[in-house]
């Protein structure tokens, strides 16, 4: 569960950091960092309690935690990638950890 939230936080990190000149998001910047912040506390919280203490009603909470995540990079993807269409001169890449190619373990 962790890992989701983990992914959604290094793309939102990724996006927001200061040396970033790739992305003109400005007018998203607050949502951007809203959601960081939400994104954080949720992990933070969810990395202090084990798996073993949850009660079992907590599996529809978890999945509706994970569905969100998924969404929230899937929008933000879509975003990156109309901006980059917008905008065919300007090189630009953001890796999401869902969508970097594999790398053989050795």
């Amino acid at each position: 569960m962790a890992y989701n939230l983990e992914s959604l936080t290094r793309v939102l990190q990724q996006i927001l950091h200061p040396d970033n000149k790739r992305w003109i998001l400005h007018h998203k910047r607050p949502q951007m960092e809203s959601l960081l912040e939400k994104a954080s506390s949720l992990k933070h919280i969810l990395d202090k309690s084990s798996s073993a203490s949850r009660p079992s009603s907590t599996e529809s909470l978890m999945s509706q935690i994970r569905d969100a995540a998924h969404k929230a990079e899937d929008i933000i993807e879509f975003h990156m990638v109309d901006q980059r269409l917008s905008n065919p001169g300007v090189q630009s890449c953001i890796i999401s950890p869902r969508l970097a190619p594999s790398r053989p373990r050795t």
